[in-house]
């Protein structure tokens, strides 16, 4: 009958498993892996809402704002909003230009809110409306939906079909994310 060992097989190991430089080396590149995995770096992340999948990350190291651009389907005119995301990772409307006033348009201000007209456009700002995340429903026909962001102008109709709405919201990505959104909205 065999006889059963109760102690480890360490023997089994090369020896350079046990060396020092060895070990260093490899707490080092678990600490390294655990590191790329904590998310630290503050993101805008587009996600479509029917399939929940990410269809865009913007990151928020250097410039925290952002503004969507869209033709206003009755009156035809162009409105502006303009965001940006607070330290709590909450979304923030700060302010809303448009060129017709109407339906659908923020007919009275609220408290700490001003509004002028400055070039024929109503400019509504110190909004102040925080948000954890907000829903854009792409339009179908009139509203050309666009991202403006980093210097940059996407159109959302690019990120998904018409019809189909996209949720924004802030969160904080790992260093692999950072590094992808960062890549991907540099070029």
């Amino acid at each position: 009958m065999p006889v059963l060992h109760s102690k480890p097989r360490w023997h089994l190991l090369p020896r350079f498993f046990f060396h020092p430089p060895f070990m260093i080396l490899i707490i080092l590149l678990i600490i390294i892996l655990i590191l790329i995995n904590i998310p630290l770096f503050p993101m805008l992340v587009l996600t479509d809402g029917q399939t929940d999948q990410v269809l865009e990350r913007f990151s928020l190291q250097n410039n925290n704002k952002f503004s969507i651009l869209y033709i206003h389907s009755i009156h035809r005119t162009p409105v502006q909003e303009f965001y940006h995301v607070d330290k709590q990772l909450n979304i923030v409307l700060d302010k809303v230009i448009f060129e017709s006033y109407g339906v659908g348009i923020p007919s009275e201000i609220e408290n700490g809110e001003k509004f002028k007209i400055e070039n024929g456009k109503f400019i509504l700002d110190s909004i102040h409306r925080v948000f954890p995340y907000f829903d854009q429903r792409v339009g179908q026909v009139i509203a050309n939906h666009k991202l403006l962001i980093q210097n940059k102008e996407l159109p959302l109709s690019k990120l998904t079909v018409p019809g189909h709405w996209i949720r924004f919201e802030a969160t904080k990505s790992n260093l692999v994310q950072w590094i992808k959104g960062r890549d991907r909205n540099e070029s």
